[in-house]
């Protein structure tokens, strides 16, 4: 099982989602679909055990990165999701360019 923090319609709602192994997978073909839309979560993934969170916690796991999967949810447009080691690599790269460009 994977831990998936979901960030629904940009704050409307929060959950943490233990989800099959296979949730990037679902989520990503999910939201591929030019008819997805985040109105009715969490039927839109049956499989694994959802759980509606306040901000607070949300952000409280993201920071501490108690998470495998993050997703934004909303529309095919403009959703996404990634690992933790994609989001960790994204950090490296930013303080990267912060470091690199005072040289």
């Amino acid at each position: 099982m994977l831990t998936v923090l979901v960030d629904e319609e940009y704050g409307y709602r929060n959950w943490v989602w233990q989800a099959p192994d296979n949730a990037k997978e679902l989520i990503s073909d999910a939201i591929s679909d030019e008819y997805f839309f985040a109105s009715n979560l969490p039927t839109q993934f049956t499989e694994g055990t959802w759980t509606e969170i306040p901000y607070e916690e949300y952000k409280e796991r993201f920071d501490s990165e108690q998470w495998d999967l993050h997703a934004m949810l909303h529309t095919y447009e403009d959703s996404m999701v990634y690992s933790i080691e994609d989001h960790k690599h994204w950090i490296e790269l930013e303080f990267l360019d912060w470091y690199l460009g005072d040289k």
